[in-house]
């Protein structure tokens, strides 16, 4: 078993269409932003109407 001891950071995204423009350098939608690994999932479903609302269907996500 091996041990990481550098932690990393997870983003949850909203779905917003088609996808944007690369992000911008000190965006935090930009992992080279962090010195630790970045991982980033859109989630499906995830309008933000939805998630405001509190769609019952997305807490499994």
């Amino acid at each position: 078993m091996t041990s990481n001891t550098q932690g990393s950071l997870g983003i949850l995204n909203l779905e917003r269409g088609p996808a944007p423009a690369a992000p911008r350098l000190g965006s935090i939608l930009n992992p080279t932003t962090f010195d630790f690994p970045v991982i980033s999932e859109t989630v499906a479903g995830a309008w933000a109407e939805n998630v405001i609302r509190g769609e019952p269907a997305l807490e499994s996500a």
